[in-house]
């Protein structure tokens, strides 16, 4: 499971972690959004979103497993929709919920085609892809883990603990 921590020894780009607490009144669930969406679109930045501890029959209804770190893929906001495209990197075991290629109900052939996403292809072949809306993510996860291109920033310092 890649975390920030991980990412950077990876690829050199400097860890933030950023906890989803939606009960809080310092947290600002649609200015993260808006910069995730820009940052990742420009290329600025590497996301993973994790889960926290679920229950077995969250596990079991949502699909999601706990305590664990998926990779965003694409944020779009589409017809009033703010989305996420995550990869579970065990690559199988994937969300049920909304937008799900399980859910009959939001899928309109006009989304699918602007997410170019097929369900029923997609629920032939668990790669562990699947699209989730944000507020199942600010229900469901934690938090999201970002590293950000070096090049960014004019200065830097590290600090080793």
């Amino acid at each position: 499971v890649l975390q920030n921590i991980d990412l950077h020894a990876l690829t050199g780009w400097i860890p933030e972690r950023v906890a989803i607490r939606s009960d809080e009144p310092h947290f600002n669930s649609d200015v993260l959004f808006d910069k995730l969406l820009t940052r990742l679109e420009k290329g600025d930045v590497l996301v993973t979103a994790a889960t926290g501890e679920l229950s077995d029959a969250e596990t079991d209804r949502t699909g999601l497993v706990a305590t664990h770190a998926y990779a965003v893929l694409d944020v779009r906001r589409e017809q009033g929709l703010r989305l996420f495209k995550l990869k579970n990197p065990w690559s199988h075991l994937r969300w049920r919920g909304n937008y799900s290629e399980l859910d009959k109900h939001h899928w309109t052939p006009q989304l699918q085609s602007l997410l170019n996403f097929d369900p029923n292809s997609a629920a032939m072949f668990d790669n562990g892809v699947f699209w989730i809306d944000y507020d199942s993510i600010l229900k469901f996860f934690d938090v999201f883990y970002l590293n950000w291109n070096p090049k960014l920033f004019n200065y830097t310092f590290c600090i080793h603990q």
